[in-house]
């Protein structure tokens, strides 16, 4: 079975590259608009998700700091393994 957002954006723009997941970009994940909808890389897909805690600057003061992952997590309100994943590129690996 494929998923009727899927469907649309493969009858737009052909097949969904392997590893590339469908963003919606309108945030409307039950839209099938294809021009709504993005193939994108998974960690692309988590950083545009409207949970995501840490913006795009943040992760980069995160990079630059020398504080600690346990005192990061605090100030940044994520726990102290989003911070350990964050720091050598493993999370938010394109910034």
């Amino acid at each position: 079975d494929i998923l009727m957002h899927r469907f649309n954006y493969e009858k737009a723009n052909g097949k969904i590259p392997s590893g590339l997941q469908i963003d919606h970009l309108c945030r409307n994940t039950l839209c099938v608009n294809p021009t709504h909808l993005e193939a994108v890389t998974p960690a692309e897909n988590v950083r545009r998700g409207v949970t995501t805690k840490l913006k795009i600057s943040d992760v980069i003061e995160i990079r630059k700091s020398k504080i600690s992952p346990r005192l990061l997590a605090k100030q940044y309100g994520v726990n102290r393994h989003c911070i350990e994943l964050v720091i050598p590129g493993v999370n938010w690996a394109g910034i």
